[in-house]
């Protein structure tokens, strides 16, 4: 079988450089003009650090047998690759690694005959909310009512209404916003 590009092209070549014109990374091979690309499917505008998410690699190339590796290149990121889908797991982080500001997402094609193309995603965090204040009305003893106030808060996404958790160990307070 012949192989041509994605608009039924078939383009004799001897070189590389013979291929210059067509899209998607050309290169010569068995002296057809051939071609490799990589979308990445389903990929969040920024990614909520506390929620799990999958993104989903397609590729078009014009040879028959080709692998598919996807990995996260960000520090602290687990992730597990599952054929063509990558599931990201929430971010655990740590003292030793700090929150990242972005996840890199990188998809590589290896066709039969070893050509390649990857492709690097770079997708933000969610930034945390800033410029407000957290209040307590109360000393919170066991048993007691107390009024909690969050305000004057800003989201960097506009992803509102936040949302906060608290909780209380006895001679601790803490929140989450």
């Amino acid at each position: 079988a012949s192989k041509c590009d994605t608009n039924g092209r078939c383009v004799p070549c001897s070189t590389n450089a013979d291929c210059s014109g067509f899209p998607s990374l050309p290169y010569c091979e068995n002296s057809i003009c051939s071609t490799i690309e990589v979308n990445l499917l389903n990929a969040p505008d920024f990614i909520n650090l506390n929620q799990m998410f999958s993104v989903e690699a397609k590729v078009q190339t014009t040879e028959v047998s080709h692998e598919l590796e996807l990995f996260v290149a960000t520090a602290g990121v687990q992730y597990k690759q599952d054929g063509n889908k990558l599931h990201i797991e929430e971010f655990a982080g740590s003292k030793a690694i700090p929150i990242p500001l972005n996840y890199t997402i990188l998809v590589e094609v290896i066709t039969a005959t070893g050509n390649r193309n990857t492709k690097t995603y770079i997708i933000p965090v969610n930034q945390l909310p800033f410029g407000g204040t957290f209040s307590a009305n109360s000393t919170m003893k066991v048993l007691e009512t107390a009024v909690l106030k969050a305000a004057g808060w800003t989201d960097p996404e506009n992803d509102t209404p936040l949302k906060y958790a608290f909780s209380y160990m006895e001679g601790v307070f803490s929140y989450f916003l």
